[in-house]
């Protein structure tokens, strides 16, 4: 479960599984079970089986929501497949390892790897109030005397907008800071052709 064929690559499907666990708390929607009835690998590996003969994976179209936003006005929500969603998982993770410490700089504070649940099922990222601190310390040290202004911004619907073009170039740049580059463009493709698909359905 550790090696599953998918795409021509091995993926670490009881990893992401463990690693979904922990993810699940804060679902847009909630599955009253938490999905406790299928989460299990050998679950899981029966599925990409049925679902994926001789390994050939190809994602879902996913389903499109709205939810609610503030100022009584709402936002989409793609919920994507289930199985859909460990592969990802298990794709992300394989590139997460990779190439986290090795191309974002140290002072990025935001979703970042967790290295400490390689061999186990901590939380995929660090922890976000964990970061914050980190974050806050940063501020203190830098914002002084000669440089007193800090400068807030946000991107609106960034993940809608999202280059799944772009993205492919920027990590298949990145490829000279791996170990296994042709397992490396294969987790990328996975991970392009699932961003491509569920961008199909935004509107």
């Amino acid at each position: 479960l550790s090696k599953v064929p998918l795409n021509g690559i091995n993926l670490n499907i009881w990893k992401a599984v463990g690693n979904m666990r922990k993810d699940l708390a804060d679902d847009w929607f909630q599955d009253p079970l938490r999905f406790k009835d299928i989460l299990y690998s050998s679950y899981v590996y029966k599925l990409i089986k049925a679902n994926f003969n001789g390994g050939q994976y190809l994602p879902k179209v996913p389903e499109l929501y709205a939810v609610p936003n503030e100022e009584f006005t709402t936002r989409k929500a793609v919920q994507t497949d289930f199985l859909d969603r460990v592969i990802y998982q298990a794709a992300v993770d394989h590139i997460a390892n990779e190439l986290d410490n090795k191309v974002i700089a140290n002072n990025v504070y935001s979703v970042r790897y967790n290295y400490n649940n390689t061999n186990n099922h901590d939380y995929f990222f660090f922890h976000a109030v964990e970061q914050w601190r980190k974050f806050q310390h940063q501020i203190h040290d830098t914002v002084n005397g000669a440089m007193p202004y800090l400068v807030a911004t946000d991107i609106t619907s960034f993940y809608d907008n999202i280059s799944a073009d772009t993205l492919k170039t920027t990590l298949t740049e990145h490829r000279i800071n791996v170990n296994d580059k042709p397992a490396y463009d294969k987790v990328v493709a996975i991970v392009v052709d699932q961003i491509k698909k569920w961008q199909s359905n935004t509107g």
